[in-house]
């Protein structure tokens, strides 16, 4: 016999003998054998098919709970990546087949869900595991924000466990105004009759003799009272009328009968009860030997009385007997006007 022959064939005598014992003594992983007495690595048996794994050939399990996953020919299962989630068309959670980053808005921490971001939160990137807190009362984060957003002007920021987790805005209402996200009342002396003010003046100041407590609604909030008190513009309460003062329901009353006026230095005169209050030594005497019957200021009202007559109250005059100066015992009343 030819000497190659035989050694040719002892070499496949050899090599069969060795994939016989592999077969027989290693067990088949990855791969799913239908007939439990095949010996073949490869006929009939089949790769684990997606969604399972075969830690030997006679052993096919799912993968597990959704936080697991199990490509083609698996062993054993592959946990999920921190910001990724499991898939399986099909749609099982057990038999998870593959791995996939969250998606921006949302985020993975794991478990092998992905979760919308919650609100109060934001999720800017793709692998997120976790969401970011929105920052702070001038901005929100709605439910599956990618990003912070700024509140609009005359709105405030609402909801969340505190002011870094604002999840909504709303408009500033009446008697309010919004200021960086945050709600404030109208300080006292102003009101706000209108929704959406954004700056401390909010509608304007009190009327004058009325006044506006804080977060008051209107111009005319609380009437000024009676005549012992006085509401300048501005007030956010009423004053009492000091001593040796009046108060009036115009800004300047006019100095009555007998009397014009002086004025006194701006910081004396003020507001009334209505409107204003002036002291009682404003207005004085006409001059010597004058009267005036009317109301009115000017000192050019202050009339004489002539030669033929004299005036004690500078209000009237009374006529003189004769020209010794001598009086008649009945006053008379001269109307000027």
């Amino acid at each position: 016999m030819d000497t190659t022959i035989l050694i040719v064939a002892a070499l496949l005598a050899l090599l069969t003998t060795t994939h016989s014992l592999h077969n027989a003594e290693t067990p088949l992983r990855g791969y799913h054998c239908k007939d439990d007495s095949q010996t073949d690595a490869h006929e009939p048996c089949v790769l684990c098919p997606e969604g399972h794994f075969c830690p030997d050939k006679a052993t096919m399990s799912k993968c597990g709970s959704v936080d697991l996953y199990c490509p083609l020919g698996s062993v054993t299962p592959f946990q999920v990546s921190e910001g990724y989630f499991t898939i399986d068309e099909a749609g099982p959670t057990d038999t998870r087949v593959a791995q996939q980053k969250c998606y921006v808005g949302h985020y993975c921490d794991g478990g092998g869900e992905m979760k919308v971001c919650p609100k109060g939160h934001y999720c800017n990137a793709e692998g997120m595991s976790k969401p970011v807190v929105c920052g702070n009362s001038s901005v929100f984060c709605r439910e599956g924000s990618s990003e912070p957003q700024s509140v609009t002007k005359g709105f405030f920021s609402i909801g969340g466990s505190s002011d870094v987790t604002r999840e909504d805005q709303s408009i500033a209402p009446k008697g309010h105004f919004a200021k960086d996200g945050i709600l404030f009342e109208c300080p006292p002396g102003h009101f706000g009759n209108t929704t959406g003010l954004f700056t401390d003046d909010c509608s304007g100041i009190c009327e004058a003799g009325w006044y506006c407590p804080q977060a008051s609604l209107h111009s005319r909030q609380v009437a000024c009272g009676g005549e012992q008190n006085i509401c300048p513009q501005g007030s956010s309460s009423p004053q009492a009328v000091r001593h040796g003062y009046y108060t009036t329901i115009f800004n300047e009353e006019l100095c009555r009968p007998g009397k014009f006026r002086v004025p006194l230095p701006e910081e004396e005169v003020g507001v009334s009860s209505v409107t204003s209050k002036l002291s009682k030594d404003s207005c004085i005497s006409c001059p010597a030997g004058t009267h005036k019957p009317v109301s009115g200021d000017s000192v050019s009202l202050c009339l004489d009385c002539g030669s033929k007559a004299y005036t004690t109250d500078a209000i009237k005059c009374t006529c003189y007997q004769s020209a010794t100066d001598k009086k008649k015992s009945t006053k008379i009343f001269y109307d000027w006007t």
